[in-house]
């Protein structure tokens, strides 16, 4: 999603270091919530996720050869009737995947014929979540026994944060605490550390992190520190209790009026509206604000709600100043890549190029 793709070096005890960390942190979470050990016996895990990111390679590929378990892999791009279809005919218990992912096969599940019913385990993670999809997900999948969120990057070797059982229920939103191996910190844009409540950049350490960027020096050193900490070029907060949550990409905040405007804050309450299927949020220049706030929405089949009625619609749960200023309308769902993330350079150039002001 940022520009031409790059090879990551992870060194053999990097990977190590990361399965490790995911091993223990399942571990405790079992041994806090026995509910959770039932939940990850005799594992059939459906993976969803590329196996050039970090959850596809060392969460399905890597921790099911250390863990044993069965794994099913879908051909082609993610579809979520045949996500549903492999559900049943291979009897998974464990489904890994990004949100989006998740969502999309919620959206569609209740209505299919397909029984998803072996399902007990899912994990998500890789993007900013709503706080509501661990509802929809316990609704959908009737004996559930697990949910998690986490956090990493494949820069980070594998996830370094992980959310589940009662602390989830608790903060659905939250990636969870890091792991015990990851020194975390939150910066500001001149480098000072943040105290628990502000959001800022991520920055973490650790023996998983990677080796650098391959045949890249100058890009390693804008992401490595001389000390050690990997920039993650996400913006987070750490609340009182050390709860990781992820708020945004340092690159896609959108500045209106001198405010701060996360856009995962504003896709999510456009799509916390029955008629809407998915939304991105970007910002455009503006010569008076500085930058505009600009969506573009899929909407449910049959539904036609007007721009202002969704206009409405988020500044009745967020400040007047995150209100989108346009809103346009897609006929098809929006451009992401393997991983699930939306394409947000290309939303621009498909539906914005000429909303300058």
């Amino acid at each position: 999603t940022t520009g031409t793709p790059r090879g990551v070096m992870l060194s053999h005890r990097a990977v190590i270091a990361g399965l490790m960390n995911a091993a223990f942190a399942a571990t405790i979470a079992a041994m806090i919530e026995p509910p959770l050990a039932s939940a990850n016996m005799n594992v059939v895990l459906l993976a969803s996720l590329p196996f050039f990111h970090v959850g596809g390679c060392q969460g399905a590929v890597l921790g099911s050869v250390i863990s044993g378990q069965k794994v099913v892999i879908a051909k082609g791009r993610f579809d979520p009737l045949e996500t549903l279809r492999l559900i049943e005919q291979h009897q998974v218990t464990r489904w890994s995947a990004v949100p989006t992912m998740v969502q999309r096969v919620c959206d569609i599940a209740l209505d299919s014929p397909y029984d998803v019913s072996s399902i007990s385990s899912i994990g998500y993670g890789a993007a900013p979540s709503r706080s509501e999809l661990a509802e929809r997900v316990a609704e959908v999948f009737a004996n559930l026994k697990a949910v998690s969120n986490a956090y990493g990057l494949t820069e980070a070797g594998s996830i370094f944060a992980m959310n589940t059982g009662g602390s989830l229920r608790e903060r659905p939103s939250s990636v969870g605490r890091p792991f015990p191996t990851a020194n975390l910190k939150i910066l500001d844009d001149i480098g000072n550390e943040l105290a628990a409540g502000n959001a800022g950049e991520i920055l973490v350490r650790g023996p998983f992190l990677m080796d650098g960027y391959w045949n890249d020096e100058a890009e390693t050193a804008k992401v490595i520190t001389p000390s050690g900490w990997l920039k993650t070029g996400d913006i987070g907060m750490l609340d009182g209790d050390g709860f990781l949550y992820i708020l945004d990409r340092k690159k896609d905040i959108i500045i209106r009026g001198g405010e701060n405007v996360y856009a995962p804050e504003v896709e999510h309450r456009l799509e916390a509206h029955p008629d809407v299927a998915e939304a991105a949020v970007i910002g455009v220049a503006d010569a008076d604000l500085g930058e505009r706030i600009c969506a573009v929405v899929c909407l449910r089949p049959g539904k036609t709600p007007p721009t202002i009625a969704l206009q409405d619609w988020v500044r009745e749960a967020l400040a007047a100043f995150k209100t989108p200023d346009f809103i346009q309308f897609s006929g098809e769902a929006l451009p992401r890549n393997a991983a699930g993330k939306l394409l947000k350079q290309a939303i621009r150039e498909n539906y914005f190029s000429d909303q300058v002001t």
